[in-house]
């Protein structure tokens, strides 16, 4: 039967306060309230009358068993914020267990947020209505329990004995544990059995304890404990031991299936409620898990018997609820992962030993309380890890191990804090389907969670999430080892600040044990936290510990055969116990080094005798230390030098390298036969204190740290001190050999150009073929071993010749190499620094900018290093002039080229509209945008690669996003008058929608605690809000007479800054809404920005004005004189984290840097967006700039660089984006009108400026139309006028001729040459004569008019509307030939007439493009749904067979005229939004301009012909394959074969054949614009693009690109 949780409906009410007065507040909160909040429905009792701290409301909420119930208590304050006095969380599960009745009486602790008194709240809960299906089971539930006596069992093995249901509970318990008992004390002496029989008894007597507490008689149990008895009748046998050791195994899976049922029988039986048990447990699953068990049972007896093959599984219940097996959609191996982390079987402790520690650790781990967390100390070398690892190893056996985490100072590299909490969650996936599924649905589809590095995150994300609604049986055991060589105090504070407050967090049943060294920052953590831990400090039993040392040494020691034949006996041993201090790692040591091994053959009485001469320290640290000593000095001649010399020289690499190395790897390392022979002769004698002495493969590193600690500190190993230091040169010499030796090109074999290496089946052997261990090593470390020396000559040589001829190889490899452009990022700028050869650190640099750029494409696809980074790269780049020479066979840039690197470094595509608002995460790590797309987007900050889905929920444009100060949330405004929050890791909404405002959201702001978000709106207001609740602090902030389009909150909190369009600033108290200072004036327009200066003194603001403004934030005066910053407005400034410079960005599409102290422009202007720059801000460290803009991107921009000024030249393209263009009569010119104000006239065949750009118009020209006879040409814009032009002199003919009270969107001339109409965002259509004269005005539609034609005859004008319909019109008259023709269902944004005058077309917002009769008005077929976003235009081909549209979507598409069918792939190569689309006056070419400021002519004519003409035409004889040039280039190098295309796909840069989709190159930003594209027969652009194929190896053919 399945439970509805959901129907399940409380009432709360009687609610009262205890303890509020006192002497610490001597009076009662004046008008107190209270709010409850259940799953985010909030509710709030009326305010209590003066002198009363109770209320008699009842609240009714819907809630679930796994719902939390949030109580605040408040005292209203009036027209200050309310204080929060008191609050309560407490799951609805937990309150209802405590009565098995309906109606709940509930007394719970209320914690005091002001002084800290032990308050009490008392209320009701009534469970008030059930669905009719759970009312029944309760009922049935409690009658099965009244009567459970009078039901029979259904297992056959207690059918069989009716009467046992009739015995006492406690008889059927007391049999089973008996024998318990007895058996744990047989197995005794059996290491592999006792430890869980042990363990068996004490769950046992829990549960036991538990049952009759509860008076749990349920029949089911019952039998299963029966049956469970009788699997140990064995104990009663004449000789049990016989059995036993006969049938370990068996004997062993008993105990431990005993420990699983037991936790079942505990948990199970531990509810108080039975109503409770039967809904959270459903009694059919229960019975199946006890029939399970049973089953298991039988089977276990069976094999005693002899009868059956037990298998080697324990059943083991883990989850309560069936979860479906989800394993093949699952895919956590991105997730960080610590190898060989885990606990070894072989280093737990010796049989016999710390039994009474392990024992009280298990007790722990077992028992039933709320301490999650068990800390275990004790020095250096006590025994702590082996410990930890025979817990580990205890709880695995029987299924209730979590993780085991062991950190190792040698290998921090790869175990540390940074991967802790996902190892686990891994471990924690492979151990239960239930925690799987939840994990899985936190981390799908964000990669940059699954791949994050924040512990807090990790833990919040991987653990707590996944483990909230986890409903298990037993303890869940999770080991960590070692904490303290985690790290430095620094890189450990965060794991231990959630180890010592986040851990209780936890369900009750997670257990986790931690092991440390006596550090005092970890100990401060665990006192200083409000929770209490339960520690042993092993340091304590002195006598214990020695007796335990003592068996350990008999026993490693007793196969010695020379210690008998000496008669060494146990006398002579206990010196080794008494020698060790305490120690176990000195008992251990000492004892491998009387053994020996196999490259040693020395007496084992020498080396006993070796030890026990000098005596027992004082200290166990010096207990230690001797020993370490005293072994070295037997092994090693102090006084032979040059023995000396190699040991400090082996034991210097083994100890320096930042991970450890095979003594394989370490021979290779240095490809030196004498280096070789001693790197063997030292470390093979050292297996007692080396892990993989004995080894070649295994990695070499001290088996202890305190090893590592002896030999590094010189006061404590003397001459066998270890100066790491000394040995960097060493390293850094060698890794750069081994560099020299076995890089190459092409190492890791890619057969073709034109994949992703994620799409190679056989990536990861390729990896671990072409790279060794040492190789490995050396290209990530060898620049910290470089960085720590200077001045050397052969090094600085060998560093050069690295970079002149292996740079790219180099590359190649950390490509593929986990955060593999970090590492070489990082090692570049570190070279760059050591380096004081002036050309290297020129080179390095160029290098450094080179992975800045291409570092992204370097991971996606490794041959793109020579085929795309080293033709893109500027033309003065050093590193790729310097390369170009050994690899001439790649694609070549004619046209187009940059001389240096440009400050962008990064463009974030994927919005569909503009990028209002833009932000870093507080790490940096992350991007956050807004868009006009209604949606938000999170974005990785070093790729630009999109990381979460989109976020959508708003209903209008989006107008700004903020971070919360500890970057889990984002706030966004809206156009909807919403504010909405989310978690920016899943992608849910957490709060909102917030509504109040009555227009739309234009600004928010975090506050910088994070508890409250402010908002500023169109409707004149700000609201600041309760970031939690989502409920208005005050009533809305007003003062302002106009929009309020920016809000910031001062760096301490307190004060909350304003820009509005009635040109001021405001400043307002945040603590009490009221205005603080009175308005700064001086802006002349709109203030569309403020920021805070990081110190919080200073104010900046920016202005459609045109200016920058710097307030002293204190008394609203200018700190300086006012910035002419740019020649448009001012849409946003920001601060730099150190409050020295200002960033601003335009409506001229320009990104400034201002030094704030004397106001003078320091760098920029950054150009390359292609529309309104809408955000700036500053990255965390300062270094870069992110600028979200209206061409629907984002980029980033180094902000220190000083843009290079070139030369001013000819003009060569609009500045801003073109609107509309037109063909003249005659075909030879081109005309386009621009929002920057110009009309330009083009030579249609060179793409040069016919003229010099036509200026006049005050505002955007929206279009522009020939004259029939070529002579004149008119244009419109939307600063309300016509202007007409004189075509062979540029001048114009008439000025400003009127008509129209809003902007003029579109004209076109007559066919005949009489008349001009227009249409404008006053809704009206005007026709003219060609004097100017208004001939009629229409006022039919009801928004603007879009677009104006006519027919072919001249008889009529017809006109698309924002309305969504279209109208036709008599010329001669105005009249309205059908009134308004619907079927759009979004602004008609283009119409035109067919050639011969039958048919309109129109194109729309809705992507539609739809024909009508233009006889009758109907609406004919097709329908054609052509584009995902909105049509900007379209237009018949001459001969009327085809049509042509332009989209938002940055692409041209051709259209059958009379199917609707697509003629061929889309054209793509414009950047941003096509405007126009007009076919040439043959029919052979269409032009199309775009807001990328671009006009493109395409060769069209081919693009009907069948798939094998094009075929024919472009491939060869011998079927290979060149790619199309613009610069009609051949390629004459043969390359394989592929299916032939003429069009290009664009794809986030890469360039892909459109029919095979291969890639083919990636384009870096600049060079995207202008690009010749291979149908492109003219671009006309401020900047070109032209590239050259004849000797581009490419596919499968890559590799020819060396020279």
């Amino acid at each position: 039967m399945s439970v509805d949780y959901k129907s399940l409906e409380c009432t709360i009410g009687d609610i009262q306060v205890v303890g509020l007065q006192g002497e610490t507040r001597p009076a009662r909160p004046c008008k107190p309230y209270a709010t409850l909040n259940i799953d985010g429905n909030l509710k709030r009792t009326k305010v209590a009358p003066r002198g009363t701290v109770s209320w008699d409301d009842a609240l009714s909420f819907f809630v679930q068993l796994e719902s939390l119930l949030e109580v605040r208590i408040y005292e209203h304050r009036g027209a200050g914020r309310d204080l929060c006095i008191g609050i309560l969380k407490e799951g609805i599960g937990d309150i209802l267990s405590r009565a098995n009745a309906r109606v709940v009486s509930v007394q719970l602790p209320l914690r005091d947020t002001i002084v800290n008194l032990p308050l009490h709240i008392k209320f009701t809960i009534t469970i008030s209505s059930f669905s009719q299906p759970i009312v029944s089971q309760i009922h049935d539930a409690e009658e099965k329990a009244l009567n459970m006596q009078m039901i029979p069992h259904p297992l056959e093995s207690v059918q069989s004995r009716v009467g046992v249901l009739d015995q006492p509970v406690s008889n059927v318990w007391q049999v089973l544990l008996r024998k318990v008992k007895v058996f744990a004390k047989i197995v005794d002496g059996i290491s592999e059995i006792h430890p869980y029989a042990k363990m068996a008894w004490s769950v046992l007597s829990a549960a036991y304890q538990i049952a009759v507490t509860q008076g749990n008689r349920d029949q089911n149990v019952l039998g299963l404990v029966e049956i469970m008895s009788d699997a140990y009748t064995f104990v009663h046998d004449a000789d049990p031991l016989k059995k036993i050791e006969s049938h370990s195994q068996v004997i062993c899976m008993l105990s431990q299936q005993t420990i699983e049922c037991a936790y079942f029988i505990r948990d199970y039986a531990k509810k108080k409620s039975f109503w409770m048990r039967t809904v959270k447990y459903m009694l059919s699953d229960v019975d199946a898990r006890i029939q399970q068990y049973s089953d298991k049972f039988k089977s276990l007896m069976s094999a005693l018997q002899g009868l059956a093959v037990v298998h080697t599984e324990i059943s083991v219940l883990r989850a309560l609820d069936g979860v479906k097996d989800i394993a093949a959609e699952v895919d956590l191996n991105d997730m960080p992962y610590a190898d060989g982390a885990r606990y070894h079987p072989e280093k737990i402790c010796f049989p016999g030993t710390r039994e009474q520690i392990i024992e009280q650790i298990c007790d722990w781990a077992n028992n039933d309380s709320n301490t999650r967390l068990f800390l275990l100390i004790g020095a250096a070398g006590s025994g702590k890890s082996a410990i930890a690892h025979t817990i580990a190893r205890r709880f695995d056996a029987i299924g209730r191990l979590g993780s085991s985490y062991c950190f190792d100072r040698s290998r921090q590299y790869a175990r540390r804090p940074e991967n802790l909490f996902s190892t686990i969650a891994r471990d924690l996936a492979d151990l239960n389907p239930q925690y799987k599924r939840s994990l899985w649905q936190i981390v799908k589809d964000r990669r940059s969670l699954r791949t994050t590095t924040s512990i807090r995150e990790q833990f919040e994300k991987f653990i707590l999430a996944p483990t909230s609604d986890l409903a298990s049986v037993g303890p869940v055991v999770i080991v960590i080892d070692a904490l303290d060589e985690s790290g430095d105090e620094a890189a450990r504070a965060p794991l231990l600040s959630l180890l010592a407050n986040e851990i209780p967090k936890l369900p009750p049943h997670f257990r986790i044990l931690v092991t440390t060294r006596h550090e005092e920052d970890i100990m401060l953590a665990f006192e200083r936290s409000r929770h209490f831990f339960p520690h042993i400090s092993i340091d304590v039993d002195a006598k214990s510990t020695a007796n335990d040392i003592s068996k350990f040494v008999t026993a490693q020691l007793a196969d010695v055969w020379s210690i008998e034949r000496h008669r060494l006996n146990k006398q002579r041993c206990q010196l080794l116990v008494d020698n060790s201090g305490g120690l176990f790692q000195w008992a251990s040591t000492a004892c491998q080094f009387v053994k020996g091994n196999r490259e040693n053959n020395r007496d084992p009485s020498e080396q006993l005798n070796a030890i026990l001469h000098a005596g027992s320290p004082t200290t166990s640290s010096g207990s230690l230390d001797r020993l370490y000593h005293d072994l070295l000095s037997h092994l090693f001649n102090t006084r032979d030098q040059s023995c000396m010399t190699r040991f400090r020289s082996v034991m210097g690499l083994v100890l320096a390298v930042r991970e450890p190395l095979s003594v394989s790897a370490l021979r290779t390392l240095y490809r030196d036969p004498q280096a070789a022979e001693a790197i063997g002769s030292i470390v093979r004698p050292l297996g007692s204190l080396l892990e993989g002495a004995a080894e070649d493969l295994i990695p070499v590193h001290p088996l202890h740290v305190s090893f590592r600690d002896f030999l590094t500190d010189r006061t404590r190993s003397g001459e066998f001190f270890i100066d790491i230091n000394l040995q960097n040169r060493r390293l850094a010499l060698a890794s750069l050999n081994v560099m020299k030796m076995d890089l190459r090109f092409n190492i890791y074999d890619f057969k073709t150009s034109y994949v992703f290496a994620k799409e190679i089946p056989d990536l990861r052997h390729r990896i671990k073929k072409a790279v060794s261990a040492q190789l490995s090593y050396a290209c990530r470390f060898w620049i910290d071993h470089v960085w720590s020396t200077m001045g050397d000559t052969r090094l600085v040589g060998e560093v050069e010749d690295f970079l002149y001829n292996r740079l790219l190889f180099w590359l190649e490899v950390l490509a593929l190499t986990k955060d593999g452009i970090t590492v070489a990022s990082r090692a570049l700028l570190s070279l760059h620094d050591w380096s004081n050869n002036g050309y290297t650190r020129a080179f390095v640099k160029d290098a450094s900018e080179l992975v800045a750029v291409f570092g992204g494409i370097f991971a996606q696809s490794p041959p793109h290093i020579y085929l795309t980074a080293l033709p893109f790269a500027p033309t003065q780049s050093k590193v790729a002039r310097h390369y170009l020479k050994s690899y001439p066979r790649t694609l070549s840039v004619l046209a187009g080229g940059i001389p240096y690197w440009p400050s962008l470094q990064l463009a974030f595509e994927g919005h569909r509209h503009f990028v209002s608002s833009a932000i870093f995460s507080p790490d940096g790590r992350r991007v956050v945008s807004g868009s006009r797309d209604k949606t938000l987007r999170v974005w990785d900050a070093e790729s630009g690669e999109v990381i979460l889905r989109p976020l959508e929920g708003h209903d209008g444009w989006i107008t700004s996003v903020a971070f919360s100060p500890n970057g889990k949330q984002v706030a966004s405004g809206s156009y909807d008058k919403t504010i909405r929050v989310w978690n920016v890791e899943s992608g849910e909404m957490v709060l909102g929608p917030l509504r109040g405002h009555f227009s739309r959201v234009n600004s928010v702001a975090f506050s910088p605690d994070g508890t409250m978000v402010v908002s500023g709106s169109g409707d004149k207001t700000l609201y600041l809000w309760d970031a939690t609740s989502g409920e208005p602090i005050f009533r809305p902030l007003e003062g302002h007479t106009g929009e309020v389009r920016s809000v910031a909150f001062s760096p301490d909190g307190k004060h909350i800054t304003s820009g509005s369009t009635d040109c001021t600033v405001r400043v307002w108290d945040a603590g009490s809404g009221q205005a603080a200072l009175a308005p700064f004036v001086g802006h002349t327009n709109h203030v569309n920005t403020v920021a805070y200066s990081p110190d919080g003194r200073q104010i900046a603001s920016g202005s459609y004005d045109r200016t920058i403004r710097i307030w002293d934030a204190t008394n609203g005066m200018l700190a300086s004189p006012p910035i002419r910053a740019h020649n448009d407005g001012v849409n946003s400034v920001a601060f730099s984290p150190d409050g020295k410079r200002l960033a601003s960005g335009s409506l001229d599409r320009t990104i400034m840097i201002w030094e704030v102290e004397t106001g003078c422009c320091i760098s920029g202007p950054f150009e390359g967006h292609f529309g309104d720059i809408l955000s700036v801000v500053f990255s965390p460290d300062g270094k870069r700039i992110l600028s979200g803009s209206g061409d629907r991107t984002m980029r980033m921009w180094k902000a220190k660089m000083k843009e290079r000024r070139i030369a001013s030249r000819p003009f060569s393209g609009h500045s801003d984006a073109i609107r509309h263009i037109t063909i003249s009569p005659d075909g030879q010119h081109v005309a386009s009108a621009s929002c920057d104000r110009t009309v330009c006239i083009w030579d249609a065949k060179t793409g040069n400026a016919a003229m010099t750009p036509l200026t006049g118009h005050k505002d955007d020209v929206e279009s522009v139309s020939f004259a029939p006879n070529g002579k004149r040409i008119c244009s419109g814009s939307l600063d309300e006028t016509l202007l007409m032009w004189n075509m062979n002199t540029g001048t114009e003919v008439s000025l400003g001729i009127g008509g129209h009270s809003g902007g003029v969107r579109s004209v076109a001339f007559s066919p005949d040459g009489r008349n001009i109409a227009s249409g404008s965002a006053d809704r009206t259509v005007c026709m003219r004569d060609m004097t100017g004269v208004v001939l009629w005005r229409s006022l039919a539609h009801r928004l603007t008019i879009k677009s104006v034609a006519f027919s072919p005859d001249s008889a009529y004008v017809v006109s698309g509307s924002s309305d969504k319909t279209i109208r036709v019109w008599k010329v001669g008259s105005g009249e309205d030939v059908f009134g308004p023709l619907r079927g759009h269902v979004g602004s008609v944004n283009s119409v035109a007439f067919s050639p011969e005058g039958s048919r309109i077309i129109s194109g729309s917002d809705d992507g539609t493009i739809r024909f009508w009769n233009a006889q009758t008005g109907k609406l004919i077929p097709p329908l054609i749904k052509a584009h995902d976003d909105w049509i900007g235009s379209v237009c018949f081909s001459p001969d009327g067979k085809y049509v042509a549209s332009s989209s938002d979507d940055a692409t041209i598409r051709i259209w059958d005229a009379w199917t609707g069918e697509s003629a061929g792939a889309p054209l793509e190569g414009h950047t941003d939004s096509v405007n126009t689309v007009v076919y040439s006056r043959d029919g052979k070419q269409i032009l199309s301009a775009s807001d990328d400021c671009t006009i493109r002519v395409w060769d069209v004519e081919t693009m009907n012909d069948d798939s094998t003409s094009k075929a024919k035409q472009r491939s060869r004889d011998d079927g290979s394959f060149s790619i199309p040039t613009c610069a009609r280039t051949v390629n004459k190098l043969h390359f394989p074969a592929v299916r032939p295309s003429a069009d290009w796909k664009f794809d986030h840069g890469w360039i892909r054949d459109s029919q095979t989709g291969v890639l083919l190159f990636w384009l870096p930003p600049w060079a995207r614009t202008g690009l010749w594209v291979p149908r492109n027969v003219l671009v006309i652009s401020k900047t070109q693009t032209k590239l050259d194929f004849s000797k581009f190896a490419h596919g499968t053919a890559w590799v020819q690109c060396r020279g």
